[in-house]
């Protein structure tokens, strides 16, 4: 009866031709998707155990004046100055970063973009921030309190999470608040609780010209580059007293003003834009 139903169909027999040899085929992948799956799993197995061996049961010695310490037992973990940390961090905290992303938890920057001038047509450009992070160096913004502590609710069963040590006593503080009669309406000797998880904490607000270091980037919730420019010039007096009395020829000075002051200032001046007056006035004794 099959011979007679191919016989008398043959168009069919095309179909059930592909499908026997799609099937051949089929088979053979998936013993090969099989074989590569059973290899993804023993390279993954084999790097999880390296990386398991390069960070448990170590112990550690410091090198000091009078020689190497004895040495000790090092915690099981990842070491913050390790080259390996920065990678890691980031597969860590990209969860934490897109969970308060998701909430809508952060602060919306918005400006007008004027396009025509004459017409005055503008357009409102908007940004929503809610972290600066980089490692374990993390910045929460927001413009409600209440907000910043869901924000470290959501943090704090984090780190508890995956067992990350956090100093929370370190925390610091930066709010803006409204003047009224040239007097701000908070006072800046009290301190502020906030819920941190599970615990609560006590921080005294930074003063609105006090400045905030933040990967080596000064900040102050005033905006004042007061502080900045001390620095920047202090910077420069002490490699003008050190090289007072050296007897350096203009080539060294050239190449310490290019490779020490001038990387120095850049990074420092991200967020301040100097006037040429100022900056004459900062550089003259390279001048």
């Amino acid at each position: 009866m099959g011979v007679c139903a191919f016989t008398a169909n043959p168009k069919h027999i095309v179909p059930l031709l592909s499908a026997a040899k799609f099937t051949k085929e089929n088979v053979k992948r998936k013993k090969m998707i099989n074989f590569n799956i059973f290899n993804l799993f023993d390279q993954a197995k084999k790097k999880y155990a390296l990386s398991q061996n390069l960070f448990k049961d170590r112990t550690n010695q410091v090198i000091t004046a009078y020689g190497k310490t004895t040495a000790y037992d090092v915690l099981t973990g990842i070491d913050q100055g390790e080259i390996i940390s920065p990678i890691l961090w980031c597969i860590y905290y990209d969860p934490l970063l897109a969970e308060i992303n998701n909430q809508n938890l952060g602060y919306t920057v918005s400006c007008n973009n004027i396009q025509q001038i004459p017409q005055l047509n503008s357009a409102v450009i908007k940004q929503h921030v809610l972290a600066l992070a980089f490692m374990d160096d993390t910045q929460w913004i927001t413009d409600k309190k209440d907000k910043l502590e869901l924000m470290l609710s959501i943090a704090d069963s984090f780190y508890r999470l995956n067992d990350i040590q956090i100093n929370k006593d370190k925390s610091e503080l930066m709010m803006r608040t409204k003047m009224y009669k040239r007097r701000y309406s908070h006072i800046y000797n009290n301190k502020i609780d906030i819920q941190f998880g599970r615990e609560s904490i006590s921080i005294k607000v930074k003063y609105p010209h006090e400045p905030t270091r933040i990967l080596g980037v000064y900040f102050n919730i005033e905006n004042d580059e007061q502080y900045l420019i001390s620095k920047v010039k202090a910077e420069i007096d002490h490699l003008m007293n050190l090289m007072w009395k050296k007897k350096i020829t203009d080539k060294h000075i050239l190449y310490i003003f290019n490779r020490i002051i001038i990387p120095h200032v850049e990074y420092w001046l991200q967020v301040f834009i100097l006037s040429p007056d100022l900056i004459h006035r900062l550089f003259v004794p390279f001048c």
